[in-house]
Order: structure tokens, then C-alpha cells, then sequence
């Protein structure tokens, strides 16, 4: 939803203080309490000089409680029916089996933290890319999440995430897993044929229509006997793509083609499948999670995902575990795969933001965004009303030098009173107009234009929120 630009400057005792391109220290304007000495000259300093002002306007959408339409059946059981799809750290071979077997080589002496295991005939999975027909012991997580099975125990992201749907929800919940390794997100678009990639997998058309065709054979056969009163998919993928996307021949090779082509997978599952809602775990962009602070860079998946949330009603962005990872949260293994610890994490968050966001249970008020940038650093933040921080007077101040990349805007906590449902960036002052824009929507300034224009040095940073 943005990419490239920003650092920035507050004002404000407990925060730092971001010098303007060339070390000027900034200035604040002096408070008066009393009114009666407003008129004292020599008690006001002039007002930090900007050169143009950015704008962050955010308009809210409020959250309603969901309410399915299908058909209900007051003398069958309630369950949940859930698609999972995206990259390898979306399968159930991860985590606990890869760090067990690397123990068991030894390898390291770190024992691993076994997944988080639900309550027995709460939680049922297929298996890859496979209907699920009946809830039968063989389906059962808890059975397959048992580390008796040593290398062979399902991991993952899953077995936290459906032990905390249960326990929120009250119902059983069911996974239909189809989530591959090593795939771009053209392949799981419903014509993966129009899409060039040098990872030479385009064109095969498998991906989705394998995935239509388990999740329809599942929800058949399971209705039969069962009320599916939440529907839905989760998603974490992305790496693939900062792969491969720096090449130019491919399709996928910036932000917007990462967005359209996820878009037309999400509208075809949501037109195929009739599904109530998507969810995104979104991807961290350090690959090795060398760092916390690396693993929140954004990316061209991770800038689309955050702008595909704001922009479509029914998607939410329901986990940010994976862009805080540092090494300690990878699997010592390989250090791509998340570490079984960090997926129970993982799974318990995406649960509890997306019950959240459906409104199945109460929320915190809405409070604010936060603006990042490019490279993940918080330049500044707002409150529900647009305002900075209570112990901050005075606006944010930041120099163009920091300003070169990418700007996100974002809500402060997820799954609160409420999202974001789109944002604009606004440069105003570079002109005589005010009201030219020169942010793209993922918050790109164009400098090469502004440059042209006019030469600036300090810039101011606002928030509406409507």
C-alpha cells in the first residue's frame, strides 16, 4: 500500500529530536497558559519554517458484528470452515517437525516448543491441498499436533490458531489446507497462464483450481451434517516474490502488480467459494529474520498486503507477528520457516484480531495510526483524533532526506473499534495550488516532479481522520 519514504522529527519531551536536513535543530513554539499574557511578545518563538506539509487523511470504517446468510438448521452443529493458502510457512510440515529432526541430528541442543494442542474433537485438517469430507479421529489436530509423532507431528500455524477459534467461538473448526512451498502469487490467481516468472512455474494452473475443488468437496459433504456459520480464508505468502520481483520481465515485479494479482484470487475465491471473509499474517521482508527491524521493510507483497486490507471490506490484516522477527524467532534449521514458538503466537493473534474484526467479541476504541517508513521506522503517530500524542505540542517535523523511499500508514492496534478502509498521502505547499498530490497510493512521492518545482528541505506531518 506504500513503499518508499520517511524518518521523522517530534518535538516532545520523552521523544526524540530528527534534525532538518543540514543540522538545523528545530524550534517550538512557546505555551502560555495564562491568556492574560498571550499579548507578551518576548515569550513566543517563531514557529518551526516548513516547506511543504504531508498529509495523512484516513478514513474509518466502523466494525459491525458479522451475521452469515446461508441457510441455518437449528438441529445440526455449528462449525467454522477455513481455507488456508499461501507460501511454505503456511503448511503444517513446519515448525516443530524440521526443529525436532534438527535436534534429533545433532544438530543444536535447543529443544523445540511443541504446538499449542486443542482440546480433542475441536479441530480437524486435511490434509495437502485434499478435501475434508468427515470429522473423524484421523482429521483430528490434536492427534496430529502430538509430538508422539516425532518428526511427523503437524506444526504450524494452524493447530494455535484453531484451539483459540474454538475456545472464542465455541464451535469446531475445520481446515481445508492448501497452502504450498516455494510459490508466487500468480499462481494462485485463476489464470496464472497470463503471468511470466523466472521461477518457471507459471502457466500450470493448479494452484486454484485444486484449491476451488477441495474447499467445494469439502463444504459440500460437511453441510450435509453441519450449519458452516464462518467461512473463510488465511493467507501468508510473499518471499517468493522479493525473489523474484526485482526482475522487470516478470509480471509481478512491483507493489500493483503484487496487489492486482492478489485481488483476483481473492475476488475469485470469495465469487467461487462464497466466503465470508480473508485474512493475511502478513510477510516479513528480512528473509533470514536476521532482524526485527529488517523484517519490517516494505516490501512489494507486504506493501500490497496492508493497502489490500484498507481497501477491500471483507479482508483484514489479522496477524503482524512476522514483521518483528529477529533470528530467535526462525527455525534454527533454516532460517526461513518461523519457529514452532513464534507460529503458536501467530496463530492465537490471527484468531483473536479476526474474531475481533468479524465482531464475534468486544474490541478496544479505536486509537490512531502510526506512520513508518520505508525501512519500518516510526516516524510519528496520531491519536482517534488526528492529534499526536498527548505529551507532544507541537507537529512532527522531517527532512526530505528521509522522506526519499516509502511512507505506511497504519492502525495503531489491529482488530480495535475500527480500520482503516483506504488512506491518502498529500504533499501540499509546492505549489500555489495546495492541493496537488504527489504521493501515489502506496505512498510514493514523486521528487523528480517536486524537484522541478520547488526545493524542499523541512517537511510538516498532519493527520485527518474522517
Amino acid at each position: 500500500m506504500y513503499k518508499r519514504i520517511l524518518s521523522i522529527l517530534l518535538l516532545a519531551v520523552m521523544c526524540f529530536t530528527v534534525t532538518a536536513c543540514g543540522g538545523e535543530a528545530s524550534n517550538s513554539e512557546s505555551q502560555n497558559a495564562d491568556s492574560s499574557a498571550t499579548d507578551t511578545a518576548s515569550t513566543d518563538t517563531p514557529k518551526k519554517e516548513v516547506d511543504a506539509v504531508l498529509t495523512v487523511t484516513a478514513q474509518k470504517g466502523e466494525i459491525s458484528k458479522f451475521k452469515s446468510d446461508r441457510p441455518y438448521d437449528s438441529s445440526k452443529e455449528d462449525i467454522s470452515l477455513i481455507l488456508v493458502v499461501g507460501q511454505s510457512n503456511f503448511t503444517t510440515s513446519v515448525g516443530f517437525s524440521c526443529e525436532y529432526k534438527y535436534l534429533l541430528d545433532g544438530k543444536t541442543e535447543v529443544v523445540p516448543e511443541e504446538p499449542l494442542m486443542p482440546e480433542p474433537g475441536t479441530v480437524y485438517s486435511s490434509s495437502y491441498c485434499s478435501a475434508i469430507t468427515e470429522l473423524t479421529s484421523a482429521r483430528d489436530v490434536s492427534r496430529l499436533c502430538d509430538t508422539a509423532n516425532g518428526t511427523s507431528t503437524m506444526g504450524g500455524v494452524t493447530p494455535s490458531f484453531g484451539r483459540k477459534w474454538h475456545e472464542i467461538t465455541g464451535k469446531k473448526v475445520v481446515f481445508v489446507q492448501c497452502a504450498v512451498g516455494a510459490v508466487g502469487v500468480h499462481e494462485w490467481t485463476p489464470e496464472p497462464e497470463l503471468y511470466t516468472c523466472t521461477c518457471n512455474k507459471n502457466g500450470q494452473g493448479v494452484l486454484y483450481k485444486n484449491t476451488i475443488s477441495a474447499y467445494q468437496e469439502s463444504f459440500s459433504a460437511l453441510s450435509k451434517k453441519y450449519n458452516i456459520v464462518y467461512t473463510g480464508y488465511i493467507w501468508n505468502q510473499g518471499e517468493h516474490d522479493e525473489v523474484y520481483g526485482k526482475e522487470a520481465s516478470n509480471t509481478v515485479n512491483c507493489d500493483v502488480a503484487y496487489y492486482t494479482a492478489y485481488k483476483s484470487m481473492h475476488d475469485g475465491f470469495m465469487n467461487d467459494l462464497k466466503l465470508d471473509f480473508g485474512g493475511i499474517s502478513v510477510v516479513r521482508s528480512d528473509g533470514n529474520g536476521s532482524t526485527a527491524q529488517g523484517s519490517m521493510h516494505l516490501t512489494i507483497a507486504r506493501a500490497a498486503q496492508y493497502k489490500l486490507c484498507d481497501d477491500i471490506d471483507n479482508l483484514y490484516m489479522i496477524s503482524t507477528i512476522g514483521e518483528t522477527c529477529d533470528h530467535s524467532m526462525m527455525d534454527q534449521s533454516n532460517t526461513i520457516h518461523y519457529a514452532q514458538k513464534t507460529f503458536n503466537k501467530m496463530g492465537t493473534e490471527c484468531a483473536e484480531n479476526l474474531a475481533r474484526y468479524l465482531g464475534i467479541t468486544s474490541a478496544s476504541a479505536f486509537d490512531g495510526i502510526k506512520v513508518y517508513s520505508e525501512s519500518g521506522t516510526l516516524l510519528t503517530q496520531f491519536d482517534a483524533e488526528g492529534n499526536l500524542p498527548a505529551l507532544t505540542d507541537d507537529a512532527g517535523f522531517v527532512s526530505k532526506g528521509h522522506l526519499n523511499n516509502q511512507i505506511l500508514a497504519k492502525v495503531s492496534t489491529l482488530g480495535n473499534g475500527y480500520t482503516i478502509k483506504g488512506y491518502t498521502l498529500t504533499l501540499n505547499g509546492v505549489d500555489d495550488t495546495g492541493s496537488t498530490e504527489y504521493i501515489d497510493q502506496f505512498g510514493k512521492i514523486d521528487w523528480a516532479t517536486v524537484n522541478g518545482i520547488k526545493s524542499v528541505k523541512t517537511v510538516e506531518v498532519k493527520c485527518v481522520i474522517e
